[in-house]
């Protein structure tokens, strides 16, 4: 959330920063807060004015003037309207399989939605590639669904109970939500797939920084160690010490590391335990310990390439019996978990992800990772009838 002016919101979520270049009345929220004299805040306002006077040039649009978008479905393009944009029903955007198709509805005046209007994402369609443009202000009502970044000049207000999925930013004015109502941005780097992420080391399940221990487990995916490797037989490669595919992994997963570590924050952690939570796209970040107590979720909100980054500083617990959970989309292979300790997982639980970790990883009996288990300096110790399948 970004504001020229005030930002007033008292009973709101906001799952990112918040800046202002006037007054914050903001309630306790996972993202930081960022004031007028703060660096961030100045340099994201004139990227911000930058990007409006970009999307609010109207050449080769569609022309909507006088067009109720309620009830349609809408297509990957520019769309312009010289008067008020009126949403007062289910407006759906159809990306046609491509899920990097862009859709920029850009109005003359103001874009007013109904009390209780949705927005459905379908064929590929995501909420980070929808763009409102106002030159005036941008008024969604209560108990809705918004999909998209609203870019207004004017003043930005959401009604209480509503859910906005995007960004609400004003050049000029201020931002407004009401009680109860939940923003969640996405992630702002590019897609990925673990090979483009991994590189060499996507090829592998487990890899250790010093020994692999195990009994009776079965892993999909190769292994390989730089001490020993001391496990059954597997579907697998198993990697002889010092070849040539376990240096190039070793050196692959310590660039992985760096990288994913150097991504920006999109939420800071504020409970320890992940248990009963629902994360959506983003770079997640807890300067100590995690935990996980019952079920985790994931939401890739109808994003396929969703990226989740969760990291924290020390060690990270899974109790015994703890549950993962993808919707929308989300795929366990596009879960990253970075962890400046050890890893100790439940027996019998179910865990999605790769674990990129400086230290152990201890894997408890009949527990099963949808991911890989990579240690950069440490054993990785795989409990009886635990499973590993890459995604």
């Amino acid at each position: 959330m970004l504001a020229g002016g005030d930002v007033t919101i008292p009973g709101a979520t906001i799952f990112g920063d918040i800046g202002a270049q006037g007054a914050l009345t903001v309630s306790a929220t996972p993202g930081s807060v960022h004031g007028r004299s703060d660096t961030a805040t100045n340099g994201a306002m004139l990227d911000l004015l930058s990007a409006y006077r970009d999307l609010s040039n109207s050449d080769g649009s569609i022309d909507i003037t006088g067009t109720d978008l309620g009830g349609l479905t809408i297509y990957p393009g520019r769309y312009h309207s010289g008067s008020t944009i009126a949403v007062t029903d289910t407006l759906t955007f159809d990306a046609s399989n491509n899920p990097n198709a862009v859709f920029i509805i850009e109005s003359g005046s103001s874009i007013i939605t109904a009390v209780g209007t949705q927005m459905v994402l379908i064929n590929g369609a995501s909420f980070s590639n929808i763009y409102w443009v106002a030159s005036g202000g941008t008024y969604v009502h209560a108990m809705s669904t918004f999909d998209g970044n609203i870019v207004s000049f004017g003043p930005v207000t959401v009604g209480a109970s509503t859910t906005l999925n995007g960004r609400a930013m004003s050049v000029e004015s201020k931002v407004t939500l009401g009680n109860s109502c939940t923003i969640t941005r996405g992630l702002v780097s590019p897609p990925s797939t673990p090979a483009s992420i991994l590189k060499t080391a996507s090829n592998f399940a487990v890899i250790a920084g010093s020994v692999v221990t195990g009994n009776h487990e079965t892993v999909f995916g190769d292994i390989g160690a730089g001490h020993g490797i001391f496990t059954d037989a597997h579907p697998g490669t198993i990697h002889p010490l010092g070849d040539f595919p376990s240096i190039s992994a070793a050196n692959d997963l310590t660039g992985a590391y760096v990288n994913l570590t150097s991504l920006p924050v999109d939420v800071e952690l504020a409970n320890a335990d992940l248990g009963g939570t629902t994360l959506t796209p983003g770079v997640y970040n807890k300067m100590t310990a995690l935990t996980a107590t019952g079920t985790v979720t994931f939401d890739a909100q109808n994003n396929s390439d969703a990226i989740f980054v969760v990291r924290m500083g020390s060690t990270l617990i899974t109790s015994l019996g703890t549950k993962m959970v993808l919707k929308n989309g989300a795929k366990s292979a596009n879960i990253y978990w970075l962890i400046g300790g050890a890893v100790s997982l439940g027996a019998n639980s179910t865990f999605d992800g790769n674990i990129l970790s400086m230290a152990d990883i201890t894997v408890g009996d009949h527990s099963a990772i949808n991911g890989r288990a990579l240690s950069e300096n440490g054993a990785v110790a795989l409990g009886d009838f635990c499973t590993i399948t890459v995604g």
